[in-house]
């Protein structure tokens, strides 16, 4: 079983939805003030077999327009793994 999760100190990510058994979406928390959102920490936790995981890591719905990700970014590119 995959889960991920960012209730950790320093994690950052919101509304986390699993969209598939290996596939997950959340949203990064930005800043109160402007917005900012490029700042993402998570953990996958792996508790079965090695597999591969897809995390689509979208701005904060909050302010109603792009703030930070000009163009989609892999994930492989931050979080923090465990799997």
């Amino acid at each position: 079983m995959v889960r991920l999760t960012s209730d950790f100190e320093c994690g950052n990510g919101k509304s986390i939805q699993q969209l598939g058994d290996c596939r997950f979406r959340l949203e990064v928390d930005g800043d109160k003030q402007d917005g900012y959102c490029v700042y993402f920490c998570f953990e996958v936790i792996n508790e079965g077999p090695e597999t591969e995981v897809t995390v689509e890591v979208c701005e904060d719905s909050q302010f109603g327009g792009p703030t930070a990700f000009p163009t989609p970014m892999s994930t492989r590119e931050c979080g923090r793994w465990w799997a």
